[in-house]
């Protein structure tokens, strides 16, 4: 049956962070560590519901902060 639907199917992506930096940090394990997490968040927004009105919740701003202080990344 999927062979059948397969040629129909229609597949939208999105990938999260879209922007970011890949590093090895402390662990000695590769991140991709998100350039900035508000710019993510607003771009992740953007593309599912198709829309610039966003506010930012005050917990991505504390999450980008802790990112990138563990992280280095700036």
């Amino acid at each position: 049956m999927y062979g059948m639907m397969g040629s129909e199917l229609s597949i939208e992506q999105f990938s999260f962070p879209s922007q970011y930096v890949g590093t090895k940090l402390t662990d000695g394990l590769w991140y991709a560590v998100p350039n900035s997490m508000i710019d993510n968040v607003r771009k992740l927004h953007s593309d599912i519901y198709e829309t610039e009105q966003l506010l930012i919740n005050n917990n991505v701003n504390i999450i980008s902060e802790d990112i990138q202080n563990k992280s280095g990344v700036y």
